[in-house]
C-alpha cells in the first residue's frame, strides 16, 4: 500500500476527528485532501489555486531506537517470523486452532517520543531542497508556488497521553509540540509551512494540523504546561499473540496491553 492509500484510510475518511492550531480553514483543508496525488520524494502533491503543497511523510512511536530504526517496528518483525516458524510446526503436529503468545520489551517514554520525531524530522527537513526541485519535474508543474508539508504518524500502539494537572483522571493526547524544545526546533525549521500528527485517540484516530509560525507556536506554549515524564501515559504492548485455524492463510493477531501510569 502506497502513502496516498495508507493515510486515506486511516485519516481522512469522514469519521476521523482534526484538530487546528491555530485558525485553519475547513475549506483549505477540504481543497488539499480532495487533490492529493501520489508522488515520490515528497510522497504526496496537492495541487489547487496555482499552489502545490509537497507532503512528505513519516513515522515514529515513543519506544528506544537507534539509527536503524524503531525497536517496535524490529521487535514486531522478528516475532511475526518466529510465530510464522512455530506456526508451521504446530500444523504439523496437526493442532488448530493453534495459538501462540509472544512478549515485548517496554521501552516506551517521554523522552523516546520528542527524541524520535525530532531525529526522524531532522532527517527530512535536510532533503527540502531535493523535494522542491523534484516537484519542479513533475508533469503539471507549471511555476505553480510550492509549499512543503510533514505528515508525521505517531505509530505507537494506541498512541501517546499525559494526565492534565488540572483534572489527572482524563489522559490528554500528548503532541510533539508540548516541548519547549521541539517548539523551538521548528520555529528554525520555515521551509515547512505545516505539521501534520496523524495519531490514535480513543475511539479511532485523530488528525492534528499545525501552522507552523512563530505566533502559533508562542499562542500553544502559553497555553500547555510542559510535560514531564510523571505525566506521560501510554497503553503499553505486552504481548501478542496469534491465533490460526486451519483454513486461515493468515493468522488473527491481537495485542494484550495495559496502561502505563506513573
Amino acid at each position: 500500500m502506497n502513502e496516498l492509500s495508507n493515510l486515506i484510510n486511516k485519516y481522512f475518511s469522514k469519521d476521523i476527528r482534526h484538530e487546528c492550531f491555530y485558525n485553519i480553514d475547513d475549506r483549505l483543508i477540504t481543497k488539499v485532501i480532495s487533490e492529493l496525488v501520489q508522488y515520490d520524494k515528497p510522497d504526496i502533491l496537492s495541487i489547487y489555486d496555482n499552489k502545490i503543497i509537497g507532503i512528505e511523510c513519516f513515522e515514529f512511536d515513543s519506544f528506544k531506537s537507534n539509527k536503524k530504526g524503531s525497536y517496535l517496528k524490529k521487535a514486531e518483525k522478528n516475532i511475526r517470523e518466529d510465530l510464522k516458524r512455530k506456526i508451521i510446526e504446530k500444523k504439523q503436529q496437526k493442532e488448530n486452532p493453534i495459538k501462540l503468545k509472544e512478549e515485548i520489551e517496554d521501552t516506551i517514554s517521554l523522552n523516546n517520543y520528542y527524541n524520535n520525531f525530532e531525529y526522524n524530522f531532522k532527517e527530512h527537513y535536510n532533503k527540502i531542497q531535493s523535494y522542491i526541485d523534484h516537484i519542479k519535474e513533475y508533469p503539471d508543474y507549471k511555476g505553480q508556488e510550492i509549499h512543503i508539508c510533514f505528515f508525521a504518524e505517531d505509530t505507537t500502539l494506541l498512541g501517546n497521553f499525559y494526565l492534565d494537572k488540572k483534572d489527572n483522571t482524563k489522559p490528554q493526547l500528548l503532541l510533539p509540540i508540548h516541548s519547549k524544545h521541539i517548539r523551538h526546533l521548528l520555529e528554525n525549521s520555515p521551509l515547512v509551512e505545516y505539521i501534520i500528527l496523524g495519531c490514535f485517540s480513543e475511539p479511532n484516530n485523530q488528525l492534528v494540523i499545525i501552522h507552523n509560525t512563530r505566533e502559533v507556536l508562542d499562542r500553544f506554549g502559553k497555553e500547555h504546561e510542559e510535560i514531564s515524564e510523571d505525566d506521560f501515559n501510554s497503553f503499553k504492548q505486552q504481548s501478542v499473540t496469534w491465533v490460526c485455524n486451519k483454513q486461515e492463510k493468515e493468522p488473527t493477531v491481537s495485542y494484550t496491553i495495559r496502561i502505563n501510569k506513573k
